[in-house]
């Protein structure tokens, strides 16, 4: 693959980069969607070497597991090494990547630097997010929220509602909020996916670099020293490799600019905890962005999987979950029931619910209405979850995979198909 050039439009604040590969490769690139990024700012002044970030951020793993070399003019040096650690990182989990030609070719390798005032934390709204938001709070990070990432490009709709929250939240409104937008996740095409033993390249491999990637020229102009990005793991769990981890997010490094991974000594209930303390001494409501869920409408569904654990872990900290963007009454434990009794399908969410368990041990759990019959669901509702979640988990990596072949094939009909869902 060779970058011929990067040109930028909108005023200077969308990059276009414009690039070339063998058809050897030819089917790993959506040649309609050539990669992009785009900021609230002007960043044409940038140096090219940093403006270079994003774009080897998202192409360099591919290259790692497909086997095949990037040629660029420049590259800033600190950043160059780092991709070099995380190879080696990668190279641990996915050993059959190491003989496989995959180089940055560049003719000058440039030592940048410049002044650094401000911290930056990238910023979903979620629970890992706003538990480095409160642990934070007193530094004043700069908020950074990027579309395409965990909300598809075309969906005007929930980005929408994603800012007006961020715009609009009492608890953030004295800081600074960041936009980016980029196809980072849309200008590779699902053969990308198919490079791993199991589907998943967003999650396993691409997201902890891509999302810090991007913020490399925002970071020259706005002065950035340092990035947070908060952890989605935890060190008390066991699972399979994950693209967002200490171990590679704290290699990412550029123009002495440093990434941190925040918060992989806690536990999610620790982070739940800590948000609830934080809300109750600032005396505010606030919301949550937890749902990943294709048919919701709003922030969150209040029913899917994650909102559940996510509303049942608040009520665990002793607090009404109705005030963290969630619609849920007494009747949340038969949701919980249904839910878990299906099993789980991965070793991190059963993790999550045997956190809940522990947590439940010790805890004083909020009542909607009626204590006495609330306790009795309660406890139904514990014993469930403690049959369950040890059992195997749910064996979906055949389904899964046809699923996600089907929607990357057909997505216009994919896309009328959820409009109908959410119509009817």
């Amino acid at each position: 693959m060779i970058l011929k050039n990067s040109s930028f439009s909108n005023n200077g604040t969308r990059i276009l980069y414009n690039y070339e590969y063998d058809t050897a490769i030819s089917e790993y690139f959506n040649p309609n969607f050539p990669f992009f990024v785009q900021y609230n700012e002007d960043v044409s002044l940038v140096p090219s070497s940093i403006n270079i970030i994003p774009f080897l951020s998202n192409v360099m793993p591919i290259a790692w597991f497909a086997g095949f070399d990037v040629y660029v003019d420049e590259i800033d040096e600190d950043f160059y090494f780092a991709l070099l650690n995380i190879k080696n990182e990668f190279i641990k989990n996915y050993p059959s990547i190491q003989n496989k030609k995959a180089e940055i070719k560049y003719k000058k390798l440039i030592k940048n630097d410049f002044p650094k005032e401000k911290i930056a934390l990238l910023f979903s709204g979620g629970v890992d997010a706003f538990a480095s938001f409160f642990r934070l709070y007193q530094k004043e990070p700069n908020l950074i929220t990027i579309h395409g990432a965990d909300i598809d490009l075309e969906d005007e709709y929930q980005w929408n509602n994603v800012v007006q929250f961020n715009e609009n939240e009492p608890i953030l409104n004295s800081l600074e909020k960041v936009y980016i937008k980029s196809n980072f996740r849309t200008f590779y095409t699902y053969k990308v996916d198919l490079l791993l033993p199991n589907i998943g390249w967003w999650g396993n491999i691409q997201h902890g670099l891509a999302l810090t990637g991007v913020i490399a020229p925002l970071s020259y102009i706005k002065k950035y020293s340092t990035i947070y990005i908060a952890s989605t793991r935890s060190i008390h769990m066991e699972f399979n490799p994950w693209g967002s981890m200490p171990e590679i997010d704290n290699q990412i490094k550029w123009s002495g600019v440093n990434v941190f991974h925040d918060g992989f000594e806690l536990k999610r209930q620790d982070k739940v905890d800590i948000i609830v303390t934080a809300v109750n001494q600032l005396d505010k409501k606030t919301t949550i962005r937890v749902c990943y869920s294709e048919l919701k409408e709003g922030l969150n569904c209040s029913k899917c999987e994650k909102c559940l654990r996510t509303i049942f872990a608040i009520m665990l900290s002793g607090d009404n979950p109705n005030k963290y963007g969630f619609k849920v009454d007494e009747t949340i434990y038969k949701l919980i029931n249904k839910t878990v009794v299906r099993g789980f399908k991965s070793k991190g969410t059963q993790f999550f619910w045997n956190e809940i368990l522990e947590k439940s041990k010790s805890a004083k759990c909020f009542v909607f209405s009626n204590a006495d019959l609330e306790k009795k669901e309660l406890d139904n509702t514990l014993k469930i979850i403690s049959k369950v979640v040890n059992n195997d988990l749910i064996s979906v990596s055949k389904i899964k995979k046809i699923k996600y072949i089907l929607i990357n094939k057909f997505p216009k009909i994919f896309s009328t198909y959820l409009k109908l869902r959410r119509k009817f």
